[in-house]
């Protein structure tokens, strides 16, 4: 199934590229890269139990990674999310660790607050990977659904093509929904 996804995410970008970014056009009509984003941070879930009921015990670190082009204002972006229980790095073996990964397709748009200072806001769809550990027999649980991730990043800029800030995201879909709050640092190509 990532396969599919990698493969669907390249043929998109590339037919993209093509049909936007023909040599004969002006400058502002071409597809180009606008950045590539990296960072690190926490993460909570809300998952829900047998009573259908939402319990808030899942949480971790995450780490992130991005590549965003632009064409005219509009954002393109593609983006990965990796997220890992905390209770796994200290062996805890109740069963209850947990990790994930989103892999997501995203539009969006940058706001200019000051001239040092951006915001970029995202949605779009993604694959959410869940894996559960059931520690007892040693055996991983596994489900993949769609997702709709939110994601907003309030970066200030610092030097020629460098910038970092936070970057609060949301993560909804059917198995549960993540919260996570990265610290981020960009690199702009334009």
């Amino acid at each position: 199934m990532m396969n599919r996804l990698v493969t669907l995410c390249t043929i998109l970008l590339l037919t993209m590229n093509y049909t936007l970014g023909q040599e004969n056009l002006n400058e502002e009509y071409k597809l180009k890269v606008k950045s590539i984003t990296a960072g690190f941070g926490v993460y909570t879930s809300d998952l829900r139990d047998s009573e259908d009921s939402f319990r808030f015990d899942q949480a971790g670190s995450t780490f992130s990674a991005g590549l965003s082009l632009v064409y005219k204002k509009h954002l393109f972006s593609l983006d990965i999310d990796l997220g890992l229980d905390v209770l796994d790095l200290f062996g805890n073996d109740d069963g209850e660790n947990a990790s994930f990964n989103s892999y997501d397709i995203l539009y969006g748009r940058e706001f200019s607050i000051f001239k040092w200072l951006r915001i970029e806001a995202h949605t779009g769809l993604g694959l959410y990977l869940y894996k559960d550990r059931l520690v007892a027999d040693n055996r991983y649980d596994t489900k993949a659904v769609i997702g709709i991730p939110v994601d907003i990043r309030f970066m200030i800029d610092s030097s020629r093509g460098f910038s970092f800030g936070i970057n609060p995201e949301l993560n909804f879909n059917e198995i549960n929904t993540t919260y996570i709050g990265n610290i981020v640092f960009q690199y702009r190509f334009n």
